[in-house]
Formats: C-alpha cells, structure tokens, sequence
C-alpha cells in the first residue's frame, strides 16, 4: 500500500486506511516471527537427526545434558522463591526507571541500558547525556536503582550457580507455602461456614424442627468443601438451589402462618361449642334458668323455640 493518502480521500476512508496499514505491519511481523521459529525448529531437527543417525552417544549425552540444563534453568525462573527475589524486583526497579525516562520523554531502553553497564565511566557518560534535565532526585532515584540491581543479580547468580539445589530449595519452599495457603483457606471456610449457619439458624429457627436435618451436620460439610475442587453438577445444583431458597423459605413461612392462624380459629370455635349435647331440645324451666349473658347462640334459639312450643 502506498503510503500517501491523497487528497480525495475522506477522513473515514484516510482513518481505515492507516489502521489497514498498521494491521498488515503487525500480521508481517508476527508471521517472520512464525517463521524464525519454524527455522529455529528445523535446525533443533536436523541436528538431533545428526547426531543420532552419526551414532555418536558421547555427544548425544552431552545435548541431552545441555537441554536438561536449560529445563532446570526455566524450572528455576518459575518458582516462587525466584521469582520473590529475583524477578519482581527486578521488575519493580525496571518500573522505577521507565516511570523516570517517561517523565523527561528519554528513550526507556537506552536508560535500562545504561542502569545495566558494568562499566562505570561509560555508565556516568551515559547517564549524563541521557539525565541532562532530570532533576537531582530523579538522578538520585537512577543511582539508588543501579545500587539495588547488584545485590538482586549476586542472588540470582548464587541459584545460577547451583541450580539443582536451588530449583530442590524452591520447590521445598514453594510446597510449604502451599500447605499454608491450604490451612489457611481451610480455617477460613470453617469461620465462614459456622457464621452462615448460625446466620441461618437464627433467621429460620423451625428448622430445628425438621426430622432427619442437622444443622452442625450441614455446617460441617459446608467447610470441608473446597469451591476449587467442587464438580461442575454440584457447583450447578448449588447455584440453582441458593436462588430457589429465599422463594421456599418465603413461601414456607407464608403457609406456617396460614395454619397457626387457622389454628387458632379452630380453638375458637372448639371453645364456643354448647354445653348441652347439640341439637337437643331446651326445656322451658331450663331455658329460663339461663340468661343471655351466659347462652350461646345456639343455646338462644332452642330456648325461643321451645317457649313457643
């Protein structure tokens, strides 16, 4: 593509045409990536071909050896323990010094450059050129940062150094890190479990109730499942069932309700049924000794029948 735009060109079109362009200078760069990987490959095979079919063990061997080198140098980088003491804080005094280079608009790599100079005549020189506007504190802030890079690279080249019992130290570290992550996690499911159950046993105290449901039981279960570990079905069943609990609970509370207040009109009309058997004619003398105050309804009506009788 031509790199002119040209004067006809609306913005739009000037707009989609330089992200086309920017689009297929990336896929080009990507792709002679691709392809210096591709190369690198072919000649990782070519030359273990070479060995094998030259039949030569000695120097097999030593390939073998150099490649499990490399493995317990990448092994080494992946740890915790390197990458506590030697890649993050790297990384934050490479962060310190591209935040200073961006500040007076200097070329970051070239100020990594020169924080990395072993020489220190042609670190000064370079870091004259480079921090010419630089205030006296952010000069100081670089200093600092080249002081603190030495001992960060005497501890990553000690693990160089010995790297199979640094990579065995790293990943003894790594495991008993891990062990305390796990009893961590662990007391904290167990005191959120036990606060979601006694949250649950106050709010729903007839639960008690219920024949064949523990609640210490539930509570139990609820902290010994690891949510990391726990199936997908399982994981699905109790997301479904936390959004169809309120509704139930709501709805069950309703009904308890519902059936105390029946209940209680039950009592009312137990309490309100006569004295004398139902239906059972009420002789004038008796009717007579009775008042109105202390008649039931029932009571009345049979007394008026019978003074008419």
């Amino acid at each position: 593509m031509s790199e002119d735009v040209g004067d006809d060109w609306t913005p739009k079109a000037a707009n989609r045409f330089k992200q086309l362009k920017e689009e297929l200078k990336n896929s080009s760069s990507e792709l002679e990536t691709l392809r210096q990987k591709n190369i690198e490959h072919e000649a990782q095979i070519k030359e273990l071909t070479a060995i094998n079919e030259s039949e030569d063990p000695k120097a097999l061997q030593e390939k073998l050896a150099q490649y499990e080198q490399e493995k317990m140098f990448t092994n080494l980088e992946e740890t915790d323990a390197y990458k506590q003491r030697v890649t993050e804080p790297l990384q934050s005094l490479l962060d310190q010094t591209e935040e200073i280079a961006e500040k007076y608009g200097i070329d970051a790599e070239a100020l990594i450059d020169a924080v990395a100079m072993e020489d220190e005549g042609e670190q000064d020189k370079a870091l004259e050129d480079l921090m010419s506007l630089a205030s006296d504190r952010d000069k100081s802030r670089i200093y600092r940062v080249i002081e603190n890079v030495e001992p960060i690279m005497a501890v990553r080249s000690a693990m160089y150094e010995d790297v199979e019992q640094a990579v065995a130290e790293a990943k003894e570290a790594d495991e008993r890190l891990e062990k305390k992550k796990l009893v961590e996690q662990a007391a904290i499911r167990k005191q959120v479990a036990s606060e979601v159950g006694d949250r649950v046993a106050e709010k729903l105290p007839f639960l008690k109730a219920l024949e064949g449901f523990d609640m210490s039981a539930a509570t139990e279960a609820a902290s010994n499942s690891d949510p990391s570990t726990i199936h997908p079905v399982d994981h699905a069943y109790n997301a479904i069932a936390s959004q169809i609990l309120p509704t139930v609970v709501k709805e069950y509370a309703s009904m308890r309700k519902e059936v105390e207040m029946l209940t209680d009109r039950l009592a009312e009309y137990e309490g309100a049924e006569p004295t004398v058997s139902s239906g059972s004619a009420v002789t004038p003398a008796a009717a007579a000794g009775q008042t109105r105050d202390n008649m039931t309804f029932e009571e009345s009506v049979n007394a008026a029948f019978a003074g008419m009788g």
